[in-house]
């Protein structure tokens, strides 16, 4: 059995999220709240192999953005262009395939865990994501069989 398992094995890269805020218009088009945000992500390193970082958000609504990195790039800022305000989850992943072939099937060179943020007009809120490498394991899984006994 093969288990996938993402820790402190192997070294990290930061990716910072900065969101700030648009000038809006209510629905009707007339000047009033400001209903999105928007989003950039930061990266302060790219490591030897990754050529595409996923980001996965979702909230009010969600979206998929993929963006083509180069390796020893530092930093890197990634548009994630208008977020609705309110919260906000992402999920970073990073993969040493060209964006075009990274599916949903594909397999993270380096995995980060989901962030929440919670997107507020007029505020930059920055978010820090640690991606660590994604590390195949195998494990040996067995069953002890009890004796059984019988009283006499």
């Amino acid at each position: 059995m093969k288990n996938t398992w993402m820790g402190s094995v192997g070294a990290s890269f930061i990716l910072v999220l900065a969101c700030g805020c648009s000038g809006a218009l209510e629905e009707d088009g007339a000047p009033g709240t400001e209903t999105v945000g928007t989003a950039v992500a930061e990266l302060s390193q790219v490591p030897t192999g990754i050529t595409c970082v996923r980001l996965i958000l979702s909230g009010s609504t969600s979206s998929t953005k993929t963006f083509a990195v180069t390796a020893g790039t530092t930093p890197v800022k990634l548009n994630l262009g208008n977020l609705p305000v309110g919260s906000v989850t992402i999920a970073p992943s990073a993969f040493n395939l060209a964006c075009a072939s990274v599916t949903a099937m594909s397999t993270p060179t380096w995995l980060g865990n989901s962030t929440t943020a919670n997107i507020v007009p007029g505020v930059t809120t920055n978010i820090a994501l640690t991606l660590a490498a994604n590390q195949t394991v195998s494990a040996t899984v067995d069953f002890l069989q009890t004796a059984v006994c019988k009283l006499r």
